[in-house]
């Protein structure tokens, strides 16, 4: 029997939409799962090596939606769209607080990385930080405050910056005598007593007593806290090797380079000059003008800062 097309009773053998099955809408969670973690799996590959640092790994299930209720999407009633983002956004809402706070962690994280007083500064890019403390032995964890050490790391070279730290030698005595006073952990309590000597000198005006006191109580502090890494800290050949600033996490890399390059070796009865900048064996052996000045007798004190701030921060170094 014929069909009427304009008879509504009329059966073509076609089925009405509503009897064909829905199909559900799935997949979304697996791909906004992937996404999220291959940001932190980033994080981990490409910042992490360049900073020296280990950053955690975040699992991928704290970036996992909540349970999605199935959703049903006919093949021709469009208006469900709408209704499944409707469904959605309450989801996504929930997710963005949840990211917020793993990048928050991530953050936290970073920051007890650095040091306090790099807090707010920026252009700290390693190869750079690596020259100014490795090669200027200019000391920057622990003291001196933000502002300084942006000021230092904006100077056009290395002598701006030893003229920066000679015209505000006040303003980091101070920094280090905070950073001191800050200090508690009893290991160090007799240590801190020869440091607050040496920033009273200073302020007193005898930075040459200033100096050969941070130059001595380096060099102890060393010796007692760091005996097994003594040796390559402190093994600055003019034509040695180089510190490996790798074999360190970044806060105590950081405190060690400078260090290391203040005990540049040098050999007056080979004709070497003694050194102008701040150095250690200069200051125990070939006391002269050239030496002991008191932009030198400031980096000494820095430098002395800076290990003890590491000594408080770090348990076991």
């Amino acid at each position: 029997m014929a069909t009427d097309p304009e008879d509504p009773d009329s059966d073509d053998g076609r089925e009405e939409p509503d009897d064909i099955p829905a199909e559900p809408f799935t997949g979304f969670d697996a791909l906004y799962t992937a996404a999220f973690s291959n940001v932190i799996k980033n994080i981990q590959r490409n910042l992490a090596p360049a900073w020296r640092v280990t950053i955690p790994a975040i699992p991928p299930l704290a970036f996992k939606l909540p349970p999605m209720p199935v959703v049903q999407l006919p093949r021709i009633d469009l208006g469900i769209y709408a209704k499944a983002a409707a469904d959605l956004a309450p989801l996504l809402r929930a997710q963005h607080d949840q990211i917020a706070k793993v990048f928050a962690a991530a953050q936290a994280a970073l920051q007890r990385i650095y040091p306090e007083n790099w807090q707010g500064v920026t252009g700290l890019q390693f190869d750079f930080l690596e020259v100014v403390l490795l090669d200027e032995g200019i000391p920057m964890v622990g003291v001196p405050r933000a502002a300084t050490v942006q000021a230092l790391l904006n100077a056009p070279d290395a002598a701006a910056r030893r003229t920066m730290i000679g015209t505000r030698w006040r303003s980091i005595t101070t920094d280090c005598a905070r950073a001191l006073d800050s200090f508690h952990r009893a290991s160090i309590q007799r240590d801190l007593r020869f440091a607050r000597k040496i920033i009273a000198a200073l302020r007193d005006g005898h930075p040459e007593a200033a100096q050969a006191l941070a130059a001595n109580l380096l060099d102890s502090l060393l010796r007692k806290h760091f005996t097994a890494d003594f040796k390559t800290i402190t093994d600055n050949m003019p034509k040695g090797k180089r510190l490996d600033l790798d074999d360190y996490t970044l806060r105590v890399a950081c405190v060690v380079a400078p260090i290391w390059a203040a005990y540049k070796q040098f050999w007056t009865n080979q004709g070497d000059l003694v050194p102008r900048t701040f150095a250690r064996h200069a200051s125990a052996h070939a006391v002269s003008a050239a030496q002991y000045t008191r932009t030198n007798a400031v980096l000494a004190t820095m430098l002395v800062t800076s290990l003890l701030w590491l000594l408080e921060h770090e348990a076991g170094s």
